[in-house]
């Protein structure tokens, strides 16, 4: 029997591809991840009374991950971002505005488990708008002081300010980011010195356990504050 409750919060959505859709949303793919791994995955989010969100439903249940923490709301669409590749192979993103994700509704499973949650994974997008973002914020508070909190940073477009990020690492015990999500975020914060410096000021800075950096084929660094790991890839 699954112990372990994790969490993903934030958007669930489609990726429409010119010829499928897949589900995802980072807070969702954590969740499904954290399920093949071997613990109780929780999805916390909204999706509308559709296809796309019955579809989702079925899936995420096919996958082990537990849907009764997943609100739906009648009056908006379940959430989507259409990509399409130009002929250089370079992809674009158009998330379409005010689809159920951005009223994020936390119901009365989600609201009970909160201080159940061994950890719980959420990001910037899902915090677009002001209603999901203090939805987010709130129910962040409202687990346990033990819960590990991962912030995957998963900056897109404009749907992120300084205020959102800074708020967002002082709840986080853990943070996730990439290679154009650290630059940015250095001259954000103006921080200096080699990749393992600036990780290393984050992680003074926000009073953060771990540290991680994404680097693609080339691997990722994990930084703590007795130890770094370097992986090639």
């Amino acid at each position: 029997m699954k112990q372990t409750k994790i969490a993903g919060i934030g958007e669930l959505l489609w990726d429409v591809l010119p010829d499928s859709e897949q589900l995802g949303g980072a807070p969702i793919n954590f969740a499904y991840h954290v399920s093949a791994l071997g613990a109780e995955a929780v999805a916390i989010s909204t999706i509308g009374n559709d296809s796309r969100g019955n579809i989702a439903l079925k899936e995420l249940q096919n996958r082990g991950v537990n849907t009764s923490y997943i609100s739906v709301l009648e009056q908006f669409s379940t959430g989507y971002v259409t990509a399409s590749v130009d002929d250089k192979g370079i992809a674009t993103y158009e998330f379409p505005d005010d689809v159920a994700w951005d009223h994020l509704a936390i119901n009365s499973a989600a609201q009970q488990c909160s201080a159940e949650l061994k950890a719980i994974c959420f990001g910037t997008l899902a915090q677009r708008s002001d209603s999901a973002r203090l939805t987010i914020q709130h129910y962040l508070e409202t687990t346990s002081a033990k819960t590990i909190k991962v912030c995957d940073l998963n900056l897109r477009q404009n749907f992120y300010s300084r205020t959102t990020i800074e708020t967002s690492l002082k709840l986080s015990t853990v943070l996730k980011l990439n290679d154009d999500e650290l630059t940015f975020v250095s001259s954000l914060f103006l921080l200096d010195g080699a990749e393992h410096e600036q990780l290393d000021a984050l992680r003074k800075y926000f009073d953060l356990e771990l540290v991680i950096l994404t680097k693609g084929s080339n691997g990722s660094i994990l930084i703590t504050e007795s130890e770094i790991s370097r992986h090639q890839g």
